[in-house]
């Protein structure tokens, strides 16, 4: 379907007008006149998710504000056969978001609160329209985060992780939404309230959780969750490995698993990848590589260690490459969980030098360091090229 043929219906087609005006005034008898839109310039901003090749208006929009006000329109709705669509941050690339011409497009933003935090039971109650790094961000201050990390966490909301079944760099090891849910409330297209799973990491039954998890909102309309939270780890390291040889990469992924380590996270990038990503980012990647590959241990200091060792052996090549530049291997570490492979932090020095320097306080830090005002303003990869592969040390 082309962006051409996505609005079916024209926004001023007769019957449109009518069976919006009805609406209007039936919804604004129990909804604050702000919680529903109808006007063209208002529904531009819901006329797609990140998938913005799509592109319809709906013929409303709603913005409830509690779970009664959910109820009742999904009822209203339900009553009078119109289609419903859920959206939550938009920030989805799959269409789950895109309206329908005919129905009302229900966004779960201002269900926006984090209910309950269970340090004990190591739990978070939020509803939908909570940010995933929000939940990260208030569970800190008991040494605790919410793994499933998606490329645009600091945008995108529970409701939408659960509907699509959001994950990130971190799902090597810590899974997906559908690993780390342990209980939703939805709202079901008729207006009902039902609540699956529970706070204990099991439950006897069928596990509705995996049907609904990943549904794009076809079965119910989230409304609260229950999620787990994990400890954040003493330590984590990043360890970057330039290879003059794509295959070669490739067995290293498989050679690190093979060694029994189970990397919190692992990428790995292509020659033309690695051009993209470094005139965007100049986070100092080798631009003469033909493949790197990050590899992101975490756990204890001695963990740590003891895993580096292991996914060293497992990146260095059997033999010198004979053309190309020479395998290197780089690490970076910092305490707390959030060193990301895809942003490491470090930024190359000319390529003359044999040191890699952060930049200015915070600048240099891992993305989500928890003091990085606190950090030094020049901390130095010190690394050699007198053996293959390379290496480097560093301390924040």
């Amino acid at each position: 379907m082309s962006q051409l043929q996505t609005s079916q219906r024209s926004f001023h087609d007769s019957s449109l007008v009518a069976a919006r005006t009805e609406l209007l005034r039936v919804l604004r008898t129990f909804l604050p006149a702000d919680a529903v839109l109808g006007q063209e310039e208002e529904l531009r901003p819901y006329e797609c998710d990140a998938l913005s090749a799509y592109r319809q208006l709906p013929l409303l929009v709603v913005l409830p504000r509690t779970l009664d006000e959910v109820r009742r329109i999904m009822r209203l709705c339900h009553e009078r056969d119109i289609p419903v669509v859920a959206r939550s941050a938009g920030t989805g690339v799959s269409g789950g978001a895109l309206p329908h011409t005919e129905g009302v497009l229900l966004s779960l933003a201002r269900l926006n609160r984090i209910l309950d935090i269970d340090r004990v039971g190591r739990t978070a109650r939020v509803q939908p329209g909570v940010r995933n790094l929000a939940i990260s961000e208030a569970a800190a201050t008991y040494g605790l985060y919410y793994a499933p990390d998606p490329s645009s966490q600091i945008a995108c909301t529970i409701g939408g992780n659960v509907a699509e079944n959001s994950g990130g760099v971190h799902c090597l090891k810590y899974g997906l939404t559908v690993h780390n849910v342990l209980a939703i409330k939805l709202v079901t297209v008729d207006g009902e309230l039902i609540e699956i799973g529970g706070q204990t990491l099991d439950a006897p039954g069928y596990d509705l959780l995996a049907l609904l998890i990943g549904s794009e909102g076809m079965l119910g309309v989230v409304v609260e969750v229950i999620i787990r939270l994990l400890p954040t780890p003493e330590q984590a390291q990043v360890v970057l490995a330039a290879y003059d040889d794509v295959e070669k990469a490739g067995q290293a992924v498989g050679d690190i698993i093979a060694a029994g380590i189970i990397p919190a996270g692992l990428e790995m990038m292509d020659g033309p990848a690695i051009a993209a990503v470094e005139t965007f980012v100049h986070a100092g990647y080798p631009t003469d590589a033909a493949a790197i590959l990050l590899c992101e241990v975490d756990g204890s200091e001695q963990e740590v260690a003891s895993h580096i060792a292991q996914v060293r052996e497992s990146c260095s090549p059997a033999a010198p490459p004979r053309s190309g530049p020479p395998a290197t291997i780089r690490s970076a570490c910092a305490s707390g969980r959030d060193v990301r492979p895809h942003s490491p932090p470090w930024v190359a020095s000319p390529p003359t030098t044999t040191a890699w320097t952060a930049p200015s306080p915070g600048a240099g830090c891992p993305r989500f360091c928890t003091a990085p005002q606190s950090c030094p303003r020049n901390t130095t990869f010190q690394w050699s090229m007198s053996s293959m592969p390379a290496t480097a040390t560093c301390t924040l």
